[in-house]
């Protein structure tokens, strides 16, 4: 395990460095500042004017793109507007409005789009010129090269100037909307699922994010009686963060898009049937046994293909191995975090085309990768940490070879080294988790401090640790005042023949159970401590043993 430190002193520090302020003070200015949408205003009188129309909304069919829809009912039912239909789309159907729905609204509607929109001029022409729509944009996403849509209004930061936060995603957008319809009412809900969708969307948790999540956050662990935290009892949780929003609630909705019918988890927070509950949970159990096996044939396919040295690592997947196309952009993180490169996995579907998703690591830029083999591929889109792609059947090995061989030319350093913010000192342990308490909620744009520090472990019920999961995969292990969770490592510390002495890097949370409250590590690594308190633990031993052994020959010297 090779470590580097950050060099920072303090946990304000680390926070001033990832949110970009020059003081711990500023973030709560964050909580008093006025933030204005550029549009928002636009888009509440554009709605207020069109409430003699039919109304179409069109949102995603991920966590954002669901929650989008939620609010978005929620609005026109307190508008007692009844004449309006939420489409959200299957995955099969594509991303985005196209014609395939022109066909569902009826002429002289408002036409909402959520989440999406922002790209599509074509059919927003239309929907204008020959149906006679207005149309109210809601997006967060980036134009395309042929400009802005011809829409009525556009709600858009990322692509229209004005604004003065341009971090939300489409449910933060939608919440705003809310809030500016209804400014004397109780919206809590509303802003649970903004929270939710703002963590999901890994957008970032700065500025108005920061202050929705936090808030958001605050509700679900007030308010009872609401589908969220139903679920979350459904699930044994009795206190929600942001990793439970992040680990937990967001990839069952997720799930539903992904695999099934993202339908059912609207239905769900939208109208909380409880038959759903169960449906729900099983829809993300199904697709964890498919990322699961997925993952264990890309392991092969590097294995076998002897892809090690190979940057970045490409993993088709043909008709075969019956990959669905949901679930590769997780498979494609998970290889990212394991062989420390980027990774593009793509699978095969209809056509003799295969979809793709690829994810970076360490600040490589993915999107700028991709930029260098356009013409090897049909479509292609995305950022600098994630891109999606597809690419014909019969272009795949000259896809293949390019951009390993643009990655070749790119001026980036891989190194495996694992980066930290702060030494960990276990006798301050208590007061630490109370200042990362203060400062979070942690994700996108405000990353968890990374601790690196000395563990000695120690005895609870018998043992220092314990192995947990369904297979035994994961290791629990016990230190002063402090639980450390290694995920997946508990086949490594057996290797190791479960040393009491540990180095050890990871991120500190609170962990609850059962109303209790324990300090928690989730370790990124870790390896077997090599100190001299370990030496003098063996010198003390020896010298022990070499007493009793003198002592014992001084005895049977004496007997003679």
């Amino acid at each position: 395990m090779k470590v580097k430190w950050n060099k920072f002193k303090t946990i304000e520090q680390v926070i001033c460095h990832n949110l970009n302020i020059k003081n711990i003070h500023e973030l709560e200015l964050f909580n008093s500042k006025e933030y204005f949408i550029k549009g928002l205003k636009e888009a509440k009188e554009l709605i207020m004017s069109s409430l003699d129309r039919p109304i179409y909304v069109l949102t995603d069919y991920d966590c954002d793109g669901i929650c989008c829809a939620i609010i978005l009912d929620r609005i026109f039912k307190r508008l007692k507007h009844k004449n309006y239909h939420i489409e959200i789309p299957d995955r099969h159907n594509g991303y985005g409005l196209s014609e395939i729905y022109l066909e569902n609204i009826s002429e002289k509607s408002l036409v909402i789009t959520a989440d999406n929109g922002i790209t599509a001029n074509t059919v927003i022409n239309k929907l204008k010129n020959n149906m006679n729509c207005k149309v109210l944009v809601l997006d967060h996403h980036l134009m395309s090269s042929d400009g802005l849509p011809n829409a009525d209004v556009i709600v858009d930061p990322n692509a229209v100037d004005g604004s003065t936060f341009n971090g939300y995603c489409g449910t933060g957008l939608c919440y705003k909307l809310a809030q500016l319809l209804f400014p004397n009412n109780d919206l809590y809900y509303d802003l649970i699922i903004a929270c939710i969708a703002t963590i999901a969307d890994a957008v970032p948790l700065t500025e108005e994010n920061r202050v929705i999540v936090k808030k958001g956050l605050k509700c679900i662990n007030e308010y009872k009686n609401n589908p969220v935290t139903i679920l979350l009892h459904y699930l044994g949780i009795c206190h929600a963060d942001e990793d439970t929003i992040g680990y937990f609630i967001a990839p069952i909705i997720n799930a539903t898009g992904r695999i099934d019918a993202p339908q059912k988890a609207y239905q769900f927070f939208m109208y909380g049937y409880k038959e759903l509950l169960y449906e729900l949970c099983k829809i993300n159990n199904n697709r964890k046994i498919m990322v699961k096996e997925a993952k264990e044939f890309a392991d092969l396919i590097i294995i076998d293909n002897r892809l090690f040295k190979s940057y970045p690592i490409v993993i088709p997947y043909d008709k075969s191995y019956g990959v669905k196309e949901g679930i590769i952009g997780i498979i494609a993180g998970q290889l990212a975090d394991e062989y420390k490169r980027p990774i593009i996995v793509l699978t095969e579907v209809d056509n003799g085309v295969y979809k793709g998703s690829a994810r970076s690591y360490n600040d490589i830029n993915i999107k700028e990768l991709l930029d260098n083999c356009k013409d090897d591929m049909i479509t292609y889109g995305g950022h600098i940490g994630a891109a999606g792609l597809s690419v014909n059947k019969s272009k795949l090995d000259d896809f293949i070879s390019n951009i390993q061989s643009a990655f070749s030319k790119m001026d980036v350093t891989i190194t495996s080294d694992i980066k930290y913010d702060l030494k960990l000192n276990v006798d301050e342990i208590n007061e630490i988790m109370e200042k990362l308490e203060l400062y979070s909620p942690y994700g996108e744009g405000n990353p968890n401090p990374v601790f690196y520090g000395d563990i000695d472990l120690i005895s609870s019920k018998g043992s220092h640790y314990k192995k947990m999961g369904s297979a035994n995969e994961h290791i629990k292990l016990n230190a002063k005042d402090l639980n450390l969770i290694g995920f997946n490592l508990a086949d490594k510390y057996e290797n190791e023949d479960y040393p009491k002495h540990i180095s050890v890097i990871g991120n500190l949370r609170y962990n609850y159970y059962r109303n209790s409250r324990t300090n928690q590590m989730n370790i990124i690594d870790y390896e077997v401590k090599k100190s001299d308190d370990n030496y003098s633990h063996l010198t003390n031993l020896l010298n022990h043993k070499l007493k009793r052994m003198k002592k014992e020959m001084r005895r049977k010297n004496e007997q003679q």
